[in-house]
């Protein structure tokens, strides 16, 4: 869906952004709202901006499903997502083809051996 070179950089962009601002423990009100502040610096008024945030939030979350020492921090940088405008309808699908997308990084290649 988002095939091209400059879309692909500024999602980039905006995954640094949110996972700057994500922690280990929830953000507060004050943290919360500098990390949506830096978000509307980076996106502006972005015509896709709900659906670029909810592509965000879905592939961090969904790539770190069952893996319990990553998940929480990708759920905090999907918060700042939601609250900065994301789509929220749209998050679930793309936590899923996060989640498909991981699995598929964890297989082994043909023909490699765990030693």
């Amino acid at each position: 869906m988002y095939d091209d070179q400059a879309t692909r950089l500024l999602l980039a962009r905006l995954q640094g952004v949110v996972m700057h601002h994500a922690r280990w423990e929830p953000l507060g009100p004050d943290e919360m709202a500098a990390a949506v502040a830096e978000v509307d610096e980076v996106l502006g008024d972005h015509p896709g901006r709900a659906g670029l945030l909810a592509y965000v939030a879905g592939i961090l979350t969904g790539s770190r499903f069952g893996h319990p020492d990553e998940l929480a921090q990708a759920v905090i940088a999907g918060s700042v997502c939601v609250a900065a405008g994301a789509d929220e309808f749209a998050v679930d699908g793309w936590c899923c083809i996060g989640a498909e997308r991981r699995a598929q990084a964890d297989q082994l290649p043909a023909g490699a051996r765990v030693l």
